[in-house]
């Protein structure tokens, strides 16, 4: 391009001058002037910026360029060719003075740092080639052909066509991108085989091929698939998933075409793949296409696209042809493939083939509502649901912060049980539950009952009296609770939430003395929490001896269970360490009759594992305390126990009999506006009607014979 522009000055001379190469003085210093702005400006010195440095050789030039030409020639007055050359001097000399302040003061600081940063502005705009030998060739242009109009508009018009309009650039840059558009796209060669699925070959300089290129291998009619490139050598190496049974040779030529896969492609399956996880190695490039903890990944194995979650990823060293580079290396958890009938995901045995193609699948937007799912998997459509039975009978965890959702995850999961007509006994020391089941159970309800159980047995709180081998008001409390369970067991009623924390209930402790106690102590939640579970036990054990198999009959739901169940080494006397293995007894016992419990806690560490460990269904959502982690890894395995600190809010690692999926899987659970507009609303309406019907055509209820003392040790578990 630079050739073309000299070119066209050197005829623009012959016709000014009359010869291709014009003289020294005043009429071919116009040429000279729009060399050095072209050649030395545009495509030598100052291609991108003026730097004061540069200015000072361009005002040193025109300083000598102006005093040195001779004036003979000149078609312009003695007056006006001292006047313009004095002009000339005195802006050489400015710029030189600015550039001069700029390197002087550049690595000053305060006041002098900004006259620095001033000059430097200054002298780019006014200092640069382009300007001060354009003004120059305007001036001595005029000053050579003042009496010939037609020049001097000829010489004008090609400074803007060279200058401003730049035909010859416009014209090369059309002209490569007309040969790139008919190209084919660029060629190279096979040089690895990596046996038995990819090959490593090498390519043109220009060609810069994306995952998901296709490319032909040699004379094969069948396409193969880049699933691995570099970036920044010279020339590019990318690895090539092959299909199976296509013959390729070291050798054989790569032709590279202009489309790509219809799917997505991230990467290939790499070493460290089994049955369960895969391995996923890629580029930096592919984290731009979306990838993220949670997302799904898909490849076929024996012909079927089986989907995985990815649970991890991390930077790793890998070799391409000999050269040593850092990778992304991806690891996912096998899901199976999606039934959309039964909406579950189907097992698919086996591992896919090395090297195999590995497709990001494309997102679905937002998931809509759907009733019988307790959420979806992160950016698709696929649907998690808890069969709630199977959660009842075979207990459930809630295990996460505090604030991130537990609670009213533990509510959605209380609502699915009682449309399915599960009952529903809450222990809440937080008092939330009445308040949101208000419609249900009010917490005026709640109230009535607390205080009504306390006033029956406020008198013999001090009582030290032995009465059936007890002191205290503790076989008041249980004669008072008893009823309250057992009418709530045979009525209509659904729902039913008791504080622990509000009973004073005392004992004995110690062998008594003259039949009386030596002392008498405070029950605590976790021992209050024995005798509810113990007695819901020998209800349901009583009322529904056998029932049907895989149903469910009542759910003790257990918020802040570190505070009602607490570990042994939590515990604060061996009475709450003997309550909490009873606990554990009843809901042991109670699966056969259809009694389970639901455990939330956000300390894992100061639950009792012996109903941890019953939960055969766990929501794990975002944990930062090892035990949490340590205790989850034994259902979710290493890979999703890891995720539990950076899983967003109201989002859980599912897993369990419950689930529909038979793995561990990330779920975005409801939206918990949606789900009562969507689900809790049409149901809590039926279940309304449902009980003013029973409590309509109901007789009032009959007196509960007075029960007999009863010697707690000699309760059956």
């Amino acid at each position: 391009m630079a050739l073309g522009d000299l070119v066209l000055l050197l005829v623009l001379a012959k016709y000014l001058n009359g010869t291709v190469l014009p003289p020294f003085g005043i009429s071919g210093l116009w040429f000279y002037a729009a060399f050095a702005a072209l050649l030395l400006g545009d495509f030598l010195i100052e291609p991108y910026f003026t730097r004061p440095a540069d200015a000072i050789a361009n005002g040193v030039a025109l300083l000598i360029a102006v005093s040195s030409v001779a004036g003979t020639g000149a078609e312009v007055s003695a007056t006006a060719l001292a006047a313009g050359r004095i002009f000339f001097l005195v802006y050489g000399f400015v710029i030189v003075g600015f550039a001069i302040t700029a390197i002087g003061l550049k690595d000053q600081t305060g006041r002098l740092r900004w006259v620095a940063s001033y000059s430097t502005a200054t002298v780019a705009r006014i200092g640069s080639s382009r300007v001060v030998f354009s003004a120059l060739l305007f001036a001595v242009g005029f000053a050579a052909f003042a009496h010939d109009s037609g020049k001097i508009a000829v010489l004008y018009l090609g400074w803007i066509v060279i200058f401003v309009i730049r035909p010859l650039d416009t014209v090369v840059a059309w002209s490569r991108s007309l040969l790139a558009s008919r190209k084919v796209a660029g060629h190279g060669a096979v040089e690895v085989l990596e046996d038995p699925g990819t090959v490593v070959a090498r390519l043109a300089s220009d060609t810069r091929p994306v995952l998901g290129t296709r490319v032909k291998l040699g004379t094969s009619a069948e396409l193969a698939t880049v699933v691995d490139t570099t970036r920044i050598f010279d020339e590019s190496l990318v690895r090539i998933a092959v299909p199976a049974n296509m013959i390729v040779s070291v050798g054989d030529r790569v032709t590279v075409l202009r489309e790509t896969s219809p799917e997505q492609v991230v990467g290939h399956v790499s070493q460290g793949s089994d049955i369960q996880e895969l391995t996923v190695d890629t580029t930096a490039q592919v984290p731009d296409a979306g990838l993220a903890e949670g997302r799904l990944l898909s490849v076929r194995i024996r012909g079927q696209p089986v989907l995985y979650q990815i649970t991890g990823g991390q930077i790793a060293t890998a070799k391409l042809a000999g050269i040593t580079r850092d990778i992304i290396r991806v690891t996912a958890r096998k899901l199976g493939v999606w039934h959309q009938e039964t909406t579950t995901f189907d097992q698919i045995s086996w591992v896919p083939d090395p090297g195999a193609l590995v497709n990001l699948p494309l997102e679905m937007g937002e998931a809509a509502f759907d009733p019988k799912n307790i959420g979806h998997v992160p950016s698709t459509s696929y649907g998690i649901a808890v069969d709630i039975h199977q959660a009842v009978m075979y207990n459930t965890a809630i295990i996460g912060i505090l604030g991130i959702g537990k609670t009213h995850l533990a509510w959605e999961l209380i609502q699915r049980a009682l449309a399915s007509g599960i009952k529903v006994v809450a222990l809440d020391i937080t008092g939330k539950y009445s308040q949101h089941l208000s419609d249900l159970f009010p917490p005026e309800k709640e109230e009535e009952i607390g205080a009504s159980i306390q006033a029956r047995i406020a008198g013999n709180l001090e009582n030290a009296t032995v009465r059936d081998n007890e002191a205290g008001n503790l076989l008041d409390f249980i004669q008072a609770m008893g009823e309250v369970l057992e009418r709530f067991i045979s009525g209509p009623e659904l729902l039913l939430v008791l504080n622990p924390n509000r009973f004073e209930v005392s004992r004995l402790q110690g062998n008594p003395f003259q039949g009386r106690a030596n002392l008498l102590v405070r029950l605590t939640m976790v021992e209050i929490t024995r005798y509810i579970a113990e007695k819901l036990l020998r209800l349901v054990q009583s009322a529904n001896p056998q029932p049907p198999a895989g149903q469910a009959t009542i759910w003790l739901v257990l918020e802040e269970a570190h505070s009602l169940v607490p570990e042994w080494n939590s515990t604060t006397s061996e009475a709450e360490r003997q309550a909490v293995n009873a606990t554990a007894r009843a809901l042991l016992q109670g699966r056969k009759y259809g009694y389970g419990c639901l455990l939330v806690t956000q300390r894992t560490a100061n639950v009792t594992k012996s109903i941890l460990n019953q939960c055969n269904t766990i929501f794990g959502m975002r944990v930062y305390d090892a035990t949490g982690m340590e205790f989850l890894e034994n259902y979710v395995g290493p890979s999703y126990a890891r995720l539990l600190v950076s899983l967003k809010d109201r989002c859980a690692v599912v897993f369990g009999r419950a689930s529909s999926c038979n793995a561990p899987i990330i779920v975005e659970l409801n939206d918990a506006t949606a789900f009562d507009d969507g689900f809790w609303e049409p149901e809590k309406e039926s279940i309304l009607n449902k009980v003013a019907q029973a409590v309509a055509g109901q007789a009032p209820p009959a007196p509960i014979a007075e029960q007999p003392n009863v010697d707690p040790d000699d309760i059956p578990f």
